[in-house]
């Protein structure tokens, strides 16, 4: 089949040389056509391998087992024991122990006595009274009442006590009156003024406190 290729190759090359060879001569070109020298080699054909029989390996081993000698120890029976001693002990007479005396058990020492201490009587801590500072008007700061006129002209005169509930901080929270005098103008007078006072605020151990105090106020005509 090979060679039927390089056959039909060989005769396609002639071909194509022949065709160029017209081409040119038909154009005026003045040269020779090329000469073609075809060799033709017969292609040898390569004999496949020749597959020989390979005999079989057979590996033969042997084993041989060689009992070893054994010397053959005849066994002895074994000596009956010696049972005398066991039947003397069994035979002789048995002696019980000698019996313990019964003791009677001591009594058990006397309890100590512990006399119980009397409880010693807990005095308390002395109550040390609390330092107590009441709340005082600002003298200085406060505006005296004023007179009332219609009881100057007729010549009134009193003491009016008004109680004033303070904060902590001295401001007034509210007044009342708590004695009144016989003349009503002296006692809303003396109302009116105590209520826009300031007052130094109760302490309770040197901490302010608020409090309520009864101050006095006194209407008093003198000659001027």
């Amino acid at each position: 089949m090979r060679t039927s290729f390089l056959t039909v190759s060989v005769l396609l090359h002639v071909a194509v040389l022949g065709i160029a060879s017209v081409v040119a001569y038909g154009h005026g070109n003045a040269r020779k056509p090329a000469q073609v020298q075809l060799q033709f080699s017969e292609e040898v054909p390569v004999q496949p391998p020749v597959e020989r029989p390979v005999a079989p390996v057979t590996t033969e081993q042997r084993f041989e087992f060689v009992l070893p000698e054994i010397d053959v120890v005849p066994v002895l029976p074994e000596p009956e024991p010696d049972l005398a001693p066991v039947a003397e002990l069994l035979t002789a007479d048995v002696v019980p122990p000698p019996t313990a005396e019964r003791v009677a058990p001591l009594p058990p020492p006397p309890a100590e006595v512990v006399p119980t201490p009397e409880p010693k009587p807990i005095t308390p801590p002395p109550v040390q009274p609390s330092a107590h500072v009441d709340a005082t008007p600002l003298v200085d700061r406060n505006q005296p009442p004023e007179y009332p006129s219609l009881a100057r002209q007729l010549g009134q005169q009193g003491t009016v006590r008004i109680r004033v509930h303070l904060d902590d901080r001295g401001d007034v929270l509210d007044a009342e009156v708590a004695e009144p005098c016989a003349h009503a103008e002296l006692n809303r007078a003396a109302l009116r003024a105590v209520r826009r006072w300031k007052f130094a605020p109760a302490t309770e151990d040197g901490v302010p406190i608020a409090d309520s105090i009864v101050v006095p106020v006194v209407f008093l005509l003198t000659d001027a």
